[in-house]
């Protein structure tokens, strides 16, 4: 009895028993790059072709260090995924300390806040680094609600 054609190649279940030859990292980034950014995107990532990137420099980092040189690309997927999934939540943290931020006011009032600000930040440049350390973290800690008092 033959084997009914199903789109699937001959020898299948031989080729599934060879475990996949070892690439080089450059023919992987030849072949693949394309499709770790394209998951990169559709997991959520804002900048597919940096996580991508950052996928593969990873990537070859280990690549000494890994226990199957022909897992290298499924390894790669999963680098891609987790750094999509990082930088997700990072924006998320990010937003949500944005949102807490004052209602804009006027453009007068921004412009005004804004010179104010470019004053405060050219007398703390103008503190040697040991003077403005404290000044610095005093208030970050006030803006993050820790320290209430002056």
């Amino acid at each position: 009895m033959t084997k009914p054609d199903v789109g699937i190649g001959p020898d299948v279940e031989s080729a599934a028993a060879e475990p996949p030859p070892s690439l080089s990292i450059a023919e992987i980034f030849q072949a693949h790059y394309a499709d770790v950014a394209r998951l990169a995107a559709m997991l959520g990532a804002d900048d597919p072709e940096d996580v991508a990137q950052e996928a593969f420099a990873r990537l070859y980092r280990r690549q000494d260090t890994l226990r199957d040189p022909g897992a290298a690309l499924a390894y790669l997927r999963a680098i891609a995924c987790n750094l999509t999934l990082n930088r997700v939540r990072h924006l998320q943290v990010a937003s949500r300390w944005l949102s807490r931020g004052e209602d804009a006011g006027s453009s007068e009032q921004l412009v005004i806040a804004s010179e104010e600000r470019g004053e405060v930040r050219a007398a703390l440049a103008a503190l040697p680094a040991r003077q403005r350390r404290p000044l610095v973290l005093r208030y970050w800690l006030m803006s993050l609600g820790i320290i209430t008092t002056y």
